[in-house]
């Protein structure tokens, strides 16, 4: 997550895992200083794509750019709430989602 933000407090980290339904899992599997095996080999796919989503947020960029609509992967629940984020998420945030068959943004 200090990829993201080197001078990122706990709390702030915490921030951004509740937003993505992380939180409880770190907390309960070591707090932020639980083990990360290489390619997230002790995670699931949706808590890699979660746990990615919170490091963006905790980055704060003043741009998002996602490239996909559904995430076809996710299970129904994980996915219901991924897209609940994503919703909340452009109201508060710039961002793209819809791209021109060019590779030009048509909403930026």
């Amino acid at each position: 997550m200090t990829m993201a933000k080197i001078d990122a407090t706990d709390e702030q980290i915490y921030a951004c895992l509740e937003q993505v339904n992380l939180a409880q899992f770190v907390r309960d599997n070591g707090g932020l200083d639980m083990p990360l095996l290489s390619r997230g080999a002790n995670l699931s796919g949706g808590q890699i794509q979660r746990l990615a989503l919170a490091r963006a947020l905790l980055h704060n960029a003043s741009l998002y750019i996602f490239l996909m609509k559904r995430p076809v992967t996710l299970m129904w629940k994980a996915k219901k709430l991924f897209l609940q984020f994503i919703q909340q998420f452009k109201q508060q945030k710039n961002h793209c989602d819809d791209f021109s068959p060019l590779g030009e943004c048509s909403e930026c």
